[in-house]
């Protein structure tokens, strides 16, 4: 049967409609202006550093409605800020945003509930090392990795000293002259951990039974000026036929290091480790295994450590400068100010070796590392201690000691030829050159 023509064309519309975007209300199509469509939804995304999570950290929104997320973080982690472009606040562990019209990112910053361990400082004992650092704000304990290698890291195989209470502990069990490199992590009860420390590097050593050097002489005197092989009948029980040096002529003294006579020193790089190549030229202090003492390095470069710089005698403590405080600023050196004071702040400032309590030697203590047997100047092993001029004025070393006699004057030691003087000294305005030292002052926990 025919149908009515009406009919035919309505249902035309009809399908056109359908296959058009739709129709509106009144029967129009949607597309042609005015529709009633739904707005497309607003895209939230969410940032946050590692050690937290956030769910979801992205979401599609209505436009106009709000969007919400929840906030994790790892026990060791807090929330340090929130940065929203879309508004809104944190309660609990979730955030709101405030309605949204556009696309919109939060991005959350952490931080660690403990600080890192600052100061992490140790000295070489024998077979172990004994390590201290500085108290962090709520943390019940600390754990103490080290290795016999760089970069120590938690988890990487390291060896572990775990539940340290205080702020200092001896790690012993250690091979003598092994370099080791340590880390110490806060931690609280809760489990949560700090950053590791800065890395430290600490090499024990063995005690020496007699913590005083010998001379250096090996040679005996008949009572001129030659020097000839000991023993010598017509004078017997010379200074060279006992102690270390004797040992090391005889060929039986045991040494740790290297270094001529009964000397024994070993070369220290920048971060206190011992050098693996002890020919090495390049290298930042010395250690006397005999006095334990540590010794500053002299170079030629121009820089802090300038064998060539000199320095007037200044101390401005009462209780050490002998009644006068000497000069300030009055001698020659690149890295000022150029006095004594001045030049030991400046290369503890550095941790020189990892160390920050370099000082000036006293007399007895420059004195220990005069050579007496060699026959030219220096009187020094330059193996050790090179750049040490010859000519006496320029080999003159400041030392912390005042001349008794005489508050004005401060006593040196001539390195030329092995002087020192009981009777007086320069005057502390003189621009003499310094050699730092220091000793081990930590004890053991």
């Amino acid at each position: 049967m025919k149908r009515p023509g009406w009919i035919v064309a309505w249902a035309s519309v009809l399908a056109g409609c359908v296959l058009l975007w739709g129709c509106n209300s009144s029967g129009g199509s949607g597309g042609g202006g005015g529709g009633g469509s739904d707005p497309d939804p607003t895209i939230l995304n969410v940032i946050i550093d590692a050690g937290g999570e956030v769910d979801p950290s992205s979401q599609a929104v209505a436009s106009g409605e709000q969007g919400s997320f929840t906030i994790a973080t790892d026990v060791s982690f807090v929330i340090a800020s929130i940065d929203s472009q879309c508004g809104g606040a944190l309660s609990g562990d979730t955030y709101t945003t405030d309605p949204l019209e556009a696309d919109c990112t939060v991005t959350i910053a952490l931080e660690r509930l403990l600080d890192p361990p600052a100061a992490l400082g140790g000295e070489g004992l024998d077979g172990s090392i004994a390590l201290q650092w500085d108290s962090v704000d709520n943390a019940d304990g600390y754990s103490v990795y080290f290795a016999a290698s760089p970069d120590v890291f938690p988890g990487m195989g390291n060896v572990e000293q775990q539940g340290v209470s205080g702020t200092s502990t001896l790690v012993d069990g250690l091979d003598n002259g092994t370099a080791y490199y340590f880390i110490v992590i806060a931690t609280n009860t809760d489990g949560a951990e700090s950053e590791p420390s800065a890395e430290l590097s600490r090499t024990p050593f063995p005690t020496a039974e007699i913590a005083v050097n010998d001379t250096g002489m090996q040679d005996c005197s008949d009572g001129s000026t030659t020097l000839q092989s000991c023993p010598l009948s017509s004078h017997p029980n010379q200074d060279a036929e006992s102690g270390r040096d004797a040992l090391a002529a005889d060929g039986t003294l045991e040494k740790f290091g290297g270094g001529a006579a009964g000397f024994d020193f070993v070369k220290l790089g920048a971060n206190g480790a011992v050098l693996e190549d002890q020919s090495a030229t390049d290298f930042a202090c010395v250690r006397d295994n005999v006095t334990g003492l540590y010794w500053e390095n002299k170079l030629s470069n121009g820089g802090l450590h300038e064998a060539n710089a000199t320095y007037t005698w200044y101390d401005p403590d009462p209780a050490t400068n002998g009644g006068v405080a000497g000069t300030q600023d009055g001698g020659n050196c690149n890295a000022g100010p150029c006095d004594t004071q001045g030049f030991i702040n400046s290369v503890n400032a550095a941790d020189l070796c990892g160390f920050d309590d370099w000082r000036l030697p006293t007399v007895l203590e420059l004195q220990s590392i005069v050579h007496y047997g060699r026959t030219t100047a220096p009187a020094i092993d330059l193996d050790y201690f090179p750049l040490v001029a010859t000519n006496d004025s320029a080999s003159q070393y400041w030392t912390a000691t005042t001349f008794a006699g005489n508050t004005q004057l401060a006593r040196w030691v001539r390195f030329s030829t092995g002087h020192f003087f009981d009777s007086g000294g320069s005057t502390k305005a003189s621009a003499l050159r310094v050699r730092l030292v220091r000793a081990s002052t930590v004890t053991t926990p």
